[in-house]
């Protein structure tokens, strides 16, 4: 937990999700620990989730605004396999980015609500663990600062509660928040402009789910572009297999073409699953070496982050 000396008489504490429970605190002075006596001990209980090994969680996006209207999909994940129907609800709201049903004079995304559904197999008996939410983005040509928009869940059903949020944007550690970013690509440079996003998925403790970062031409160029990309471990490590211990597969290096009429493509690598409560770990995807400069495309993010995100 950590701590704020409001004044005298008065601390504010606040903890993590994963530090739900009764903790002791001792008040402490320049001179050292104070005499234990009721004046001086406290007990803090935390708010966090309490889905324990039922949740269901939704993980971040940032995505290149581009020229037109696009999809920014973001991950909603359940902690382990359903044995029945599971349902949530989400809304699409406002941060710094405006909200409207359809594009006009400064709406950057459609505001939007629905219910996801995982329904078991008939052949296993168990739902899969992942499901997207597409929110609607409406680019456009004008330079402006990057913007957010927030993603609620609520009414959780089939025996799951909301996991803790991702702690971004304006829903902070909300439970079944998360956020999206339009990041600006306007007024950088003449022409088209490429990049990579970032994205952030939930570690389920069991079922297969892979993260997906998004890169991107502004139009289209109207002729072949290559990329180059590499995933750079960071705290996150990479494996080969789920059973040798990383927490992340799938290529570590490729390239990316876009055809003519191609404006979006996606690295995806699969998480690993892990039942073992760990703090928030990532890696790093790397673009080098575009092929494109010929037609009129300048790499404007070269670097982007993808972050495995700790159950409780």
């Amino acid at each position: 937990a950590s701590f704020t000396v409001d004044n005298a008489t008065q601390i504010t504490a606040s903890s993590p999700a994963s530090s739900a429970g009764a903790v002791d605190i001792t008040v402490t002075t320049v001179g050292g620990t104070s005499a234990t006596s009721a004046n001086d001990q406290f007990t803090f209980v935390a708010t966090g989730p309490t889905c324990g090994t039922a949740c269901i969680t939704v993980g971040d996006k940032a995505m290149l605004e581009m020229d037109f209207t696009h999809g920014m999909i973001l991950p909603v994940t359940l902690s382990q396999p359903a044995t029945q129907l599971v349902t949530v609800q989400y809304a699409i709201t406002s941060g710094s980015a405006t909200g409207g049903i359809k594009p006009g004079v400064d709406v950057d995304f459609k505001t939007k609500t629905g219910t996801l559904t995982w329904k078991p197999s008939l052949r296993t008996g168990l739902t899969g663990i992942t499901k997207t939410i597409s929110a609607t983005v409406f680019g456009d040509l004008v330079g402006e600062p990057d913007d957010t928009f927030t993603v609620t869940l609520s009414n959780p059903t089939g025996g799951y509660g909301l996991g803790a949020g991702t702690g971004t944007g304006d829903c902070g550690s909300s439970t079944g928040c998360a956020t999206g970013t339009i990041l600006n690509d306007d007024g950088i440079a003449a022409g088209f402009t490429l990049g990579v996003g970032d994205g952030s998925i939930f570690s389920a403790r069991s079922g297969a789910q892979s993260i997906k970062l998004p890169v991107t031409l502004s139009g289209k160029a109207g002729t072949n572009v290559s990329i180059d990309y590499t995933v750079v471990p960071g705290t996150a490590t990479y494996s080969k297999k789920a059973t040798d211990g990383g927490d992340y597969g799938g290529k570590v290096s490729g390239t990316l073409t876009f055809l003519p009429n191609q404006t979006i493509k996606q690295i995806a690598l699969p998480i690993w699953p892990d039942a073992i409560v760990q703090p928030n770990q990532g890696f790093t995807i790397m673009l080098t070496n575009l092929n494109g400069n010929g037609t009129g495309v300048t790499l404007i993010r070269m670097t982007g982050n993808g972050t495995i995100l700790g159950l409780t």
